[in-house]
């Protein structure tokens, strides 16, 4: 199944909520624009494995202060973009297979 933007700005706001942090526009864009990119091609990756995976992310990005903002409860794109590399690569779709 195909999760569409609305389903994933909810995956993110859960996300959000379950790390206690905010995540900046373009954050949460590099967080969805691989999902949906992905599924143009005709992922297969489950859509809980998209949840897991942008939990994974947020939780990362939220253990550490984000390298723009100095903080870790406000993440910009390039704190999703340092968690995305330090969990590389156990983040479907993030890392094709």
């Amino acid at each position: 199944m195909q999760l569409k933007v609305f389903a994933l700005e909810q995956l993110v706001d859960q996300a959000e909520s379950t790390h206690g942090v905010s995540l900046s526009t373009a954050a949460r864009q590099a967080l969805i624009a691989p999902v949906l990119e992905a599924q143009s091609f005709g992922s297969s990756v489950s859509d809980k494995q998209v949840e897991l995976s942008i939990d994974a992310i947020v939780k990362e990005a939220a253990g550490r202060n984000d390298p723009l903002t100095g903080n870790a409860k406000q993440i910009s794109a390039v704190g999703i973009a340092n968690a995305i590399h330090r969990k590389f690569c156990n983040i479907p779709p993030f890392c094709a297979p």
